[in-house]
């Protein structure tokens, strides 16, 4: 008797652990846990397309985030270098922490420069 004493407690525990569990895992009542973040471009991907602009890379920055005008030339560089370069560039550059313009503007801005060239 003493023993069934000394188990009961443990048993009760683990008879309301597994309960809870139990409705913790019934569908529309489970914990909800985020998707992961996508996974970052790759640095040296963002690299080798920043050594395919060269020596338009200052130009085209100034186009997509000033006022900046692109020759023949630089449009052709750019298109050449590809649209998922120009995107992730673009998009690293105001993931920044220290980026304080309108990210909006800048994805629109860099449409436009992107449309202008090809």
């Amino acid at each position: 008797m003493a023993r069934l004493m000394n188990i009961s407690p443990l048993m009760v525990f683990l008879f309301l652990g597994s309960i809870a569990l139990a409705v913790m895992i019934q569908p529309g009542r489970a914990i909800r846990v985020p998707a992961p973040a996508p996974a970052p471009v790759s640095y040296d991907f963002l690299k080798e397309c920043a050594n395919k602009l060269e020596p338009c890379g200052y130009k085209i920055y100034l186009a997509v985030f000033g006022n900046g005008k692109l020759s023949d030339e630089c449009c052709g560089k750019l298109v050449r270098t590809g649209k998922v370069c120009h995107d992730d560039l673009v998009k690293h550059l105001i993931a920044d922490p220290s980026f304080k313009g309108n990210a909006a503007q800048v994805l629109a801005k860099s449409e436009q420069v992107w449309n202008g060239c090809v």
